[in-house]
């Protein structure tokens, strides 16, 4: 069943929330100051290599962030956190509905949150501001556990397991977090949607940086040079890894806590994450407790 999420964007005052509630989640959209912008690196804007020009006050002083929680959540004494990067031309309320992240969640099983801070609103830009500085995750996180603490929905403002998730430009951000977002070992998944474009040395050094740690890649053809020089990165370490070819994926064959390689010959690059409730498979398939 699919559920149609109304969501509200405003600036909210440190005191209050504006939840909405769903069939299986409650969600919201809230500002921090330790969102991904406005950051310095796009005070005047952005000019793509078209010339296209996306001015700052149109597309980088949003400072919206997602937070979805699945029905059934249950507090613990650490909060377990997804964190979802958007691609190019997107934006938090869209990114929520048009890839179905409410129901991926609840379907996964997970007893964790679901944070999408906004990157580059509506623009053709893999920026990701302050999540590219030094502790950029860690200080995003410990402002969506202050307003989860604060409503009440956890009982503590801990951070425990963190998995990354995202989608075509998002690679960047992932890579970003994995590499000086501030979270070291927390951090046990990275899930890639068709989003290999670069970043590959920091991904191939979480792969390698301790044991038990597991990276995913589906990709569509157009991005299967990428992923070779990826996995060639993790042969240069001596990382084992599956190549699968998707259509029959089984829960085990997702398991295995090492770096999986996946090639989709008919999904199109906007389908890799829901059309075949991947988001939700690999997300049953990680360490995270079940609700």
């Amino acid at each position: 069943m699919v559920m149609t999420v109304v969501l509200l964007t405003a600036l909210l005052a440190p005191s209050e929330t504006a939840w909405q509630r769903t069939g299986n989640a409650r969600v919201a959209i809230v500002e921090l100051e330790s969102a991904p912008f406005p950051h310095r690196t796009r005070a005047e804007g952005y000019t793509n290599r078209k010339g296209e020009h996306f001015p700052a006050e149109t597309h980088y002083a949003d400072r919206s962030v997602g937070i979805v929680v699945p029905a059934g959540y249950r507090a613990s004494d650490a909060i377990d956190f997804v964190v979802h990067f958007h691609g190019h031309r997107n934006n938090v309320a869209n990114v929520i509905k048009q890839f179905d992240l409410v129901r991926q969640l609840d379907l996964s099983g997970r007893n964790a949150i679901l944070v999408i801070p906004q990157g580059a609103r509506d623009a053709p830009d893999e920026a990701f501001g302050k999540i590219e500085d030094e502790n950029g995750l860690r200080n995003l996180l410990n402002d969506v556990a202050a307003v989860l603490h604060r409503d009440d929905i956890t009982t503590s403002a801990t951070i425990g397991k963190v998995i990354i998730t995202a989608h075509s430009g998002g690679y960047w951000p992932a890579a970003c977090s994995v590499e000086r977002g501030g979270l070291g070992n927390r951090i046990t998944d990275v899930l890639l949607f068709d989003a290999t474009y670069g970043g590959l040395e920091p991904l191939a050094n979480f792969a390698g940086g301790a044991p038990g740690r597991r990276m995913v890649s589906i990709f569509t053809s157009h991005l299967a040079d990428r992923n070779y020089i990826l996995l060639t990165l993790l042969r240069s370490r001596k990382l084992d890894f599956d190549l699968l070819m998707d259509g029959a994926l089984t829960p085990a064959q997702l398991q295995p806590r090492r770096s999986i390689f996946i090639h989709t010959r008919d999904l199109a690059h906007d389908d890799v994450v829901s059309k075949r409730d991947y988001y939700a498979l690999f997300l049953r398939t990680s360490e995270l407790p079940a609700r």
